[in-house]
C-alpha cells in the first residue's frame, strides 16, 4: 500500500518508478539472503525482504498496469484481461515450485535464491524494455 501511496502522489514518470520497484524488490531479498548466510537465521529476515517485494510491487504495478491498458485504447479491456490471467498462469507455476524449493533442510535459502532469481529477470525485463521504449 505504501508504494501505491507514492505512486499516486509522484510526478516522476512511469517506467523510473517501476524500474525502482523492481531494483528494491531485488534488494530485498538479496539483502535477507546475505543476512542468512551471515548467520542471521531469523524468519524475521526472511518476512523482512518480503516487506521490500511488497513495496517494489506497490511502485511496479500501478505503472505496468496502466502501461498495459494505454498500447492500443480501443483494446484495453481485452489487455487488462490478458494481463490478469498471465499473473494467475505464472502464480500457478511458481507456487509449487516454490513450495518444492522451500522443503526440507535449507529450504530458506533456495526459496530466497528463487526470489531473488525471479526479481532479477523481472528488472532486467523492465530494464530492456526501458531502454528499447527510450531508442524510439
Amino acid at each position: 500500500m505504501a508504494g501505491n501511496l507514492i505512486v499516486a502522489r509522484s510526478k516522476t514518470e512511469g517506467m523510473l518508478l517501476i524500474a525502482l520497484g523492481r531494483w528494491l524488490a531485488v534488494a530485498g531479498p538479496f539483502a535477507a539472503l546475505i543476512a542468512i548466510w551471515s548467520g542471521f537465521d531469523s524468519p524475521s529476515i526472511l518476512f523482512a525482504g518480503a516487506i521490500f517485494v511488497g513495496f517494489g510491487n506497490g511502485l511496479t504495478l500501478p505503472g505496468a498496469n496502466a502501461g498495459v491498458m494505454s498500447v492500443n485504447p480501443r483494446l484495453s479491456g481485452s489487455a487488462a484481461g490478458l494481463s490478469g490471467s498471465a499473473t494467475v498462469v505464472v502464480g500457478a507455476i511458481v507456487t509449487p515450485l516454490s513450495a518444492h524449493f522451500a522443503s526440507g533442510e535449507g529450504g530458506m535459502y533456495r526459496l530466497l535464491m528463487l526470489i531473488v532469481g525471479i526479481k532479477v529477470i523481472s528488472l532486467l525485463t523492465v530494464l530492456y524494455l526501458w531502454r528499447t521504449a527510450s531508442s524510439d
